[in-house]
């Protein structure tokens, strides 16, 4: 059955269906806008059989007051879903394409960084996204791909771009302290 709805902008790149919030449903994460800027989420909710409405979820935007966390970064080409914390829930793998069109997209020459969102289920249907940074020199090109690279059973990020290829190796420690951002709006 074909659902239609207004995502705001036009023109994203990857888009993935998966249940982030855990209410039963597919909800839907893209980037609104591969060569501008936005990365979202869409939670499904089903008011009535075959009714489902939307609530977006913005992740990254243009100005750091439309998310909570206020991640900017234009040009989000490329995402990957991967349970990044081994919780048993997928999480958001994504970031900036660098100089994608020889500088006619919006902060061609900006941070090329690479986020992980932790899908954090709060147990009561609502969901939160915490963005971790990955590196700010690396970015995502047109594809981003996790697996584990080392054989040490932890998922690594891999992306080739216009800067080169980078292997990001997860490394987890247990005397780490809790770096999990505050939210700054919202």
């Amino acid at each position: 059955t074909q659902h239609n709805f207004a995502a705001g902008v036009g023109g994203g790149a990857q888009m993935f269906a998966y249940d982030f919030d855990g209410n039963g449903t597919n909800d839907v994460f893209t980037s609104l806008a591969a060569h501008r800027y936005g990365v979202s989420v869409f939670l499904q909710n089903k008011p009535a059989p075959d009714q489902p409405t939307w609530n977006r979820v913005m992740l990254a935007s243009e100005q750091p007051q439309d998310n909570d966390y206020g991640i900017v970064f234009s040009q989000p080409h490329a995402a990957y879903l991967a349970d990044i914390d081994g919780d048993g829930i997928q999480d958001i793998v994504t970031g900036k394409r660098y100089w994608a069109h020889n500088g006619h997209d919006p902060d061609e020459r900006g941070h090329r960084v690479i986020y992980w969102y932790q899908t954090k289920r709060d147990g009561k249907g609502g969901v939160d996204f915490v963005p971790h940074l990955v590196d700010a020199e690396s970015g995502v090109g047109v594809d981003v791909q996790v697996g584990d690279v080392n054989g040490d059973k932890l998922p690594d990020i891999v992306v080739g771009n216009k800067g080169g290829v980078f292997i990001l190796t997860q490394q987890r420690s247990e005397t780490t302290a809790d770096l999990t951002p505050k939210k700054l709006y919202g």
